[in-house]
This record gives structure tokens, C-alpha cells and sequence, in this order.
């Protein structure tokens, strides 16, 4: 007997197409379970191999057997002229179409309706929409939703790396790190935190890695009228990442209709081949330097980065100011701490010679041989080349301020607190700068806001300033705010205050 006829009779083919509709199907069922009913990563894996070793065995059913109205019975037991194999096929084939038409659903479903983060509204899909202008071209970068096992560090990790290839453009204002990261987990409408960052459009997303494969889902909002600008979803090699940034970064540019200068549209170079190395250098990006404790997790984590990948220039950035930060802490001699930092940034520019930023850094810690002018010289070179990289703009705000320059210094400080207004050391800065010029009323604002958000360096400014109009309830108050949100005793700064103004306006001499 011909064996084609023969497979074909006993629906061999039919119970394959069937069996690999229906495991689709499932394994996109389950794709979309385990974040959402927080199941083991690992069932995605589970369920896979479980239909591949069912197969063969479905196969193998299909040709030894054959549903009967009597039940299920081997095939050459079932007389010709009673096999119903005619009507099984076609019940086959109805059961095909069925599992066709509903894994075509999953994938419109997935690349033209969903939404990849699960806490946002779902916005509708118009690819002709124009960019908005109100607040003119400027984003917001909000941490991606972690879909994996691992820690978020990865997730937001990627996330920032975004932001920061982003921040690269002249033409475009994109809200800082501290600021969009402020609203991580947080179910806030796109409208409140557009209108909070003062910014047009929000970037947000979901990452998943498995292995060695990652999918990253990103969208790109109008925060207007909750309009997709842009969306899509890639399935890739883990070593595919740095193309996918390039990607990303290229279709909001577009999206937004931004005009790249020539350096800007120049293909990056991989800052790393090794995954590894990038991997940790993810980690240690995430770590905010606000004690003693995560500095030294993150020089530890840019370490191992290095030790990873020597030529890794961005590990070696990062040391560089986690080092700077190290200082602030005082866990050992401020002449160690600034000599370990001016050593780490010299170390740095050997690898990436041409950072303004890491010369602004050497410059900032010279010790001895300090020089105000040759600092702010070396951020000025900074800006140039980096034109929204925050980090030297917050230390400028500083140095300014400490060298006289009042007016700069006020400058600086509300062009930065336009990009990120929730900062806490621009918030601190800027509040400075404005009342050293001034205008007191507006850094009141802004001290106000900040302790607000538990800013201890903001509580002591502004507990001073309360105490020179004689407020001292209002200075009090302060310290009584930040220390609820940090859990803190500061009950012993009334007693102080008590015993030393009692009630009087503190000498300005003391403030100095």
C-alpha cells in the first residue's frame, strides 16, 4: 500500500497540523501566565519540552488507533466499511481552522493591541499621529517592567541605558534618570506624570530575559491623549542587545521627528562584547549611591565589571563617580577619599580619553591643588560634548555657587531642574542658588518639595532658613517630616533649638 495514502487515511498529517496549532496556542497561553499569576519562570520551559515529547507519541496514537462510535480501537481491528476516519478528518480539519483562527487573534492581539505594561491604560494605536508640541520634543524614560525571575537590576538597568543614549540628542529634552525612575511601580496616569515631568511623550516598557534570549516590548506615548507615537516588540539574542537600544533610540528620534546632527546618527560602537561584564555593569548602575553601604556594593559591582572586561569604558566612568560619592561619606580621611577618587578617574581617562566629564572629576579632586576655574572649565567641556548627561550639570550648580558665580549658578540650576524636578540634589542646589540670589520665596518652594520627599541635605537648608525669621515651629517641622518618612528620632532638635535661639532670629553670621 502506498504509505502517502496511507498517513493520509489514518489523518496523520491532519493530527499533526492540529497537535502543533493546539501547542502554539498553549505555549502563548502560558507566555502570558506566569508574570501574571507570578508562576515560575521555568514552566514556560516546562511546557515546551512536555509538547515536544508529546508529539511522536500523538502521532503514534493517531496511526495504531482510530475513534470508533464503539470507542477507541486499533485500526486493523476496524472493518473499512465501518471507519468513520472520513468524518474525524473533517472534524480534524474544523479543529485546524479553529486553532488558526484563534493564533492569528493572539498575534494582532500582540502586535497591534496590547499593551506591553500591564499598570498603563491601553492607548490606542494611530501610526498617523504627529508629535506633540506643546512642551516641544521631550520624553520621559520609565523603568521597564521586570517580566523575568532575575532582580529588576537588569530591567531597569536597560532602561537607563535607554535614557542615556537618548540624552545624547541636542534636540531633544529628555527628563532625568531620578525623576522618571521616582514613579517605578506606581499605577499614575501618563497625563499626571507628563504634566509632573513636563515632558510630551513617555517611553515605557516590559523586558523579559530567558537564557540567552530577551524580549523587549517598548512603546512610545503621547501623553496628551494617551495616543501610541510608536510600538513594537523584539525577540532576540541576548547579544542582539546593543543593536536593539541603536533601534529604539532610532524610532523615537524618528517618531518624534528629531533631526540627528552627523555625530549623533553615527552608529555607537558596542561598549562591551562581553555579556557578562555588561550584565554586572547593568547591576551596578542601578545602585544609588545615598549610603555608605550601596557605594560600596556599587564600587564593588563596577570591579567585577572591569575584571570582566578591562576596556569596558563606561565600567570605568562609573567607578569613577561611585568613588567621587565614596567621599561624601566620610568613612575614612577626606584626603583619601579624594585621592582615591582622583586615582579612579585618572585610571578611567586611560581607557576613555576624551570624557569632559571624567576631567571635570579630576579637577574636583585635586585636594591641595584645587582650582575652582580649572573645575568649571573642565565641565563646560563636559556640556559640549554631552549636552544633557545631568551628572556634571549637578556638580557645576555646585561649583559655581561655592566660586562666586551667582548668576550661573541660577542658570544652570533651573535649566537642570527643568529636566529633573525630582532630584534631590538639583532640588537641594537650585534652592541654594536662588537664595543666594534672592529669591528666597521660590527656593522655599522648592526646599518645601523636597523635604516632602524625605531629602535630608534640603532639611538642613531649609531648617536654617526658617530659623533666620525667627520660625521656629516651622524649622521643627522640618526635621520632624524627614524624620517620619526615614523613621529617624529627631526629637532632640526642638531641645536644641529651644536652648539655643529660644525663639529668637539666628544670627546670619551662624547661617554663613
Amino acid at each position: 500500500m502506498d504509505l502517502f495514502a496511507e498517513l493520509n487515511k489514518r489523518n496523520i498529517f491532519k493530527v499533526a497540523f492540529a497537535y502543533v496549532a493546539l501547542g502554539w496556542v498553549v505555549i502563548q497561553v502560558t507566555d502570558m501566565a506566569v508574570p501574571a499569576l507570578n508562576l515560575p519562570e521555568t514552566l514556560n520551559s516546562i511546557v515546551f519540552y512536555l509538547g515536544m515529547i508529546g508529539f511522536p507519541f500523538a502521532l503514534f496514537f493517531a496511526w495504531a488507533f482510530e475513534l470508533t462510535p464503539d470507542g477507541v480501537k486499533r485500526t486493523e481491528d476496524v472493518e473499512e466499511d465501518k471507519s468513520i476516519h472520513v468524518d474525524t478528518g473533517k472534524k480534524l480539519q474544523n479543529v485546524i481552522i479553529a486553532l488558526l483562527a484563534v493564533a492569528l487573534s493572539f498575534v494582532v492581539w500582540e502586535n497591534y493591541l496590547s499593551s506591553p505594561v500591564e499598570e498603563t491604560e491601553i492607548a490606542q494605536n494611530d501610526p498617523g499621529a504627529t508629535p506633540p508640541t506643546e512642551i516641544g520634543k521631550s520624553i520621559a524614560v520609565l523603568p521597564f517592567v521586570n517580566m523575568s525571575d532575575d532582580k529588576d537590576y537588569f530591567a531597569d538597568g536597560l532602561s537607563e541605558e535607554l535614557l542615556n543614549l537618548l540624552a545624547k540628542n541636542r534636540d531633544l529634552k529628555v527628563a532625568g534618570r531620578t525623576s522618571s525612575f521616582a514613579f517605578k511601580g506606581e499605577n499614575r496616569d501618563l497625563r499626571n506624570i507628563g504634566s509632573e515631568l513636563s515632558v510630551a511623550t513617555v517611553l515605557e516598557g516590559s523586558v523579559r530575559r530567558s537564557g540567552d534570549r530577551i524580549r523587549i516590548t517598548a512603546q512610545l506615548i503621547n501623553v496628551e491623549d494617551g495616543y501610541h507615537l510608536w510600538s513594537e516588540t523584539y525577540d532576540r539574542e541576548l547579544v542582539d542587545i546593543f543593536d536593539i537600544q541603536d533601534e529604539v533610540a532610532k524610532s523615537i528620534t524618528d517618531a518624534l521627528q528629531v533631526t540627528l546632527s552627523g555625530d549623533e546618527s553615527e552608529v555607537r560602537d558596542r561598549p562591551t562584547d562581553n555579556l557578562e561584564a555588561y550584565a554586572i555593569y547593568l547591576e551596578a548602575l542601578t545602585i544609588q549611591a545615598d549610603t555608605l553601604k550601596s557605594v560600596r556594593i556599587g564600587l564593588a559591582r563596577y570591579n567585577e565589571a572591569i575584571a570582566h572586561d578591562p576596556s569596558f569604558g563606561e565600567a570605568w566612568i562609573g567607578r569613577a563617580v561611585m568613588a567621587y560619592n565614596h567621599i561624601l561619606f566620610k568613612d575614612s580621611a577626606p584626603s583619601e577619599g579624594l585621592e582615591r577618587a582622583h586615582a579612579y578617574t585618572l585610571d578611567a581617562l586611560t581607557v576613555v580619553p576624551s570624557s569632559g566629564f571624567l576631567e571635570g572629576i579630576v579637577e574636583a579632586t585635586r585636594g591641595d591643588d584645587y582650582d575652582w576655574y580649572e573645575e568649571i572649565k573642565a565641565f563646560n567641556y563636559a556640556f559640549e560634548v554631552e549636552p544633557n548627561n545631568v551628572f556634571p550639570k549637578v556638580w557645576q550648580i555646585y561649583s559655581f555657587n561655592e566660586a562666586g558665580y551667582r548668576q550661573q549658578a541660577l542658570a544652570l540650576g533651573n535649566d537642570m531642574y527643568a529636566i529633573e524636578p525630582l532630584d534631590s540634589s538639583i532640588m537641594t542646589r537650585y534652592a541654594v542658588a536662588l537664595s543666594a540670589a534672592g529669591e528666597r520665596d521660590r527656593a522655599r518652594e522648592i526646599w518645601a518639595k523636597a523635604v516632602d520627599r524625605g531629602v535630608i541635605e534640603a532639611a538642613g537648608f531649609y531648617f536654617v532658613d526658617r530659623l533666620l525669621d525667627g520660625d521656629k515651629e516651622g524649622a521643627i517641622e522640618i526635621f520632624e517630616t524627614v524624620g517620619a518618612i526615614h523613621g529617624l528620632d529627631y526629637s532632640g532638635i526642638r531641645a536644641l533649638v529651644e536652648a539655643e535661639f529660644n525663639g529668637q532670629p539666628l544670627d546670619p553670621e551662624l547661617a554663613a
